[in-house]
């Protein structure tokens, strides 16, 4: 469950350094990756009855 969790940070952390470089393809790329994790993150929540979400981290 922990790796599921990390996964879904480092993919989400991925997106949100992509937003702040401000290139369109890279973050499209990384809100693909991001969301194909999201689905195996929902499938895994399903399958053992977890509940997965992204950290929300404070604002800096």
């Amino acid at each position: 469950m922990e790796e599921m969790q990390n996964k879904l940070d480092q993919a989400r952390a991925k997106f949100h350094a992509a937003v702040n470089n401000g290139n369109q393809a890279e973050e499209d790329s990384t809100w693909a990756d991001y969301m194909q994790v999201f689905f195996q993150v929902s499938q895994y929540n399903k399958a053992h009855g977890t509940k997965i979400l992204p950290t929300i981290l404070p604002i800096r």
